[in-house]
Parts: C-alpha cells; structure tokens; sequence
C-alpha cells in the first residue's frame, strides 16, 4: 500500500511517489506543488491549486463544500495542473478548514490528502463579518464616503472638511495580474502590485508614492514596526510609525501597537510627536475601516490607513488613551457600539475640546 498524506495549512508542499508491484517499475501520485498565495484570508474568493500528475488521478472532497469548491476533480497523467479553487466569505470569525483527497485511479492505494484553511480575518485585518462602513459624520465638519467591491475591498474614498476635499480615491483591481490602480484627484494615478492581501507593496505615481518599510522584524524577542510614508508633492509628507511588542505572526494575530510616532512635514515646517497607546476591551474588527485612523483627526489621517490597507497598522482594539511627555496633551478615545458590535460613535478628546465621530452602514 503506497499512502501519501499531506495536509495544507495556508500552502503546501506535497510528495510524489513511485512504487513497484510485482518487478515492474511504474510511476504513480501526483506533486502538490502549492496554492497561489500563500495566505488565504477570510475575504480571499478565488484562488489556484498547482497540482503535477504521474498518473490519471480524482479529487474526492472531504469536509468545507459548503464554501470551497475545485473546478476540476479529475485529470490525466504527466500533467501540470492549476486548479481553480472558489471560495465565499468567511464570516465565521475564526479560520475553517477544507479537506480534499487525491487518488491515482490506476493505483488506488495510493492517494494524498490536503486541507485549505481560509482565515477568519481579511487582509485588511478586519472581520469577515465586518459591517461595511458607508459613510462618517464628524462633530468638526469633517465627512467621509466609502464604497467596497465583492471582496469586501475599497473602491472608493472621499473625505472632506468645511467642505474642503482632503482626499479622494478611486481604487480598482486586476486580479489576473495582481496590480491595483488608485485614481487620486490630488495626487493622480498611483500603481502598485498586491499579495493575497491585497495590501499594496509600493503605490508609485509621476510625483507621489505610499511606501510600507519594516524598520524592526525580531522573530526572537516577537518586536515588529512597520512605517507608511505618504509622499504630497513638493517634497511633503507625512509617515506614522507603529512599533508592536509581543508580535504574533499568524495571520488572525492581530496585535496592538505599544506606541505611534507621527511626522508630517509641509511647506518646510516639520512636525513630529511620539505617542504611547493603551487600548479599550472594544474590537476594532467589526467595521470595514480602521477607526484609530481618525486619532489625530482628518487633517492628519492618511486615507490608506483609514482604508485599512495596511494590515500591520491596524490595531486590534480601540485607543482609549495616547499620551506623549505633556500631560496636558493626553488624547482620550471613548465609543458606542451597535448590536453587532461595530462602531456606532467615536468621541476623540483633547485640550478640553472634543470630536464625534458618527458611523453609517449599508
């Protein structure tokens, strides 16, 4: 009996192999090469199995068809294969795993099984079943709109104060070539590949880039900082720093910053101020978008941050309190939230003067 068992925990790596039965040589199985990403999120609908065959072979599926299909259950010898696989939304909140098992149908004792995981979070670090925030009412006169594809990613953001516009955003996917094109009013045409993610690796446009750096990644010690530095033009820009202890890499680990440092430099003035979060029990991952964007205010909000385009930016709970060396200047955050435990209103309070937020959904 030739028994080949491997099991697929976000890729895998399979075997071949080659038996001999009675002193004749014949080759059988099959390689799993592996899938096309790497990760396979809660918001991942389609992805590709990488399947090489040394004899004719079927798929029988095991467990998970009630959201992962193969398009293909059968297929020749001495093939190369990528398999579509088709998933819906994980809104389970947790990751669920799918099982399959191959079998050589010239040779039936020999046969692999695999198992697809899909995450419980989206790339973005949000739930599955995060409810789609439409649109965001400040106290300041600030207003925010948004639109989603059906993958539950951006397509649209347009955030203005008293009228004036301070972002604008129209956002597209190719998914055959995994590049995004964000269409700025501001700032033009900016282009960047995508992971499974589906965060940007580099948005590149004639004057202005959104780049992700990862100036700290200690493995041993679980210490991990990511920077996003937003080019504006005329040698502007601004760049928020987010240093997390006790970094966890899996997937749906998503951890809480100790400390944001913030710069902005505009019109040759520079700003910078060093902040130390502590965090609420409340879940920043039941709404579409990353609420502690809105901390220093939208004059200050990088709207690819707003977006939750950048998975390791986002904290999983709610800042309830950033202070720097002032006292005086302790930034206070207090929310409501709906049934399903989304945003309803955030309140941010600082020098005795408050902003609140109002959350809208479809």
């Amino acid at each position: 009996m030739k028994l080949v068992k491997a099991f697929m925990a976000m890729t895998t790596i399979a075997a071949m192999t080659t038996s001999c039965l009675n002193d004749d040589s014949y080759t059988s199985g099959f390689s799993v090469l592996q899938t096309r990403s790497s990760v396979i999120y809660a918001n991942n609908l389609q992805d590709t199995l990488y399947l090489q065959s040394y004899g004719p072979w079927s798929m029988k599926q095991n467990s998970g068809d009630d959201w992962c299909q193969m398009g293909m259950l059968t297929g020749r010898a001495n093939d190369l294969y990528a398999i579509p696989i088709n998933m819906t939304l994980n809104t389970t909140q947790k990751m669920r795993p799918s099982s399959f098992t191959i079998t050589d149908v010239d040779h039936t004792d020999t046969y692999i099984t695999i198992q697809i995981n899909q995450m419980g979070t989206c790339g973005s670090g949000a739930l599955g079943c995060a409810a789609k925030v439409r649109s965001i009412s400040g106290s300041d006169g600030s207003s925010m709109q948004f639109d989603y594809d059906n993958a539950m990613r951006p397509t649209k953001l347009k955030m203005t104060k008293d009228g004036t516009t301070l972002a604008s955003l129209r956002i597209t996917y190719d998914d055959r070539t995994a590049t995004m094109t964000v269409n700025d009013d501001i700032h033009g045409v900016l282009t960047s590949s995508f992971g499974p993610s589906f965060q940007p690796q580099e948005l590149v446009g004639d004057n202005d880039t959104v780049s992700y750096e990862v100036p700290i990644h200690d493995t041993y010690a679980q210490v991990y900082a990511c920077t996003i530095t937003q080019t504006l033009g005329h040698g502007n820009y601004r760049a928020h720093l987010y240093k997390i202890s006790n970094y966890n890499e899996h997937p749906d680990s998503i951890g809480n910053a100790d400390s944001l440092r913030y710069v902005r430099h505009l019109d040759n003035v520079t700003e910078t101020e060093k902040l130390a979060l502590a965090f609420s029990k409340t879940s920043n991952g039941y709404q579409t978008i990353d609420a502690n964007q809105l901390l220093l205010g939208v004059e200050h909000c990088n709207p690819y941050l707003l977006l939750s385009m950048y998975r390791n930016a986002r904290n999983a709970n709610i800042i309830s309190k950033a202070t720097n060396d002032n006292p005086a200047n302790t930034i206070t955050v207090s929310t409501t939230q709906n049934a399903d435990k989304s945003i309803s209103t955030m309140t941010v309070e600082r020098n005795g003067k408050d902003i609140t937020y109002t959350f809208n959904y479809e």
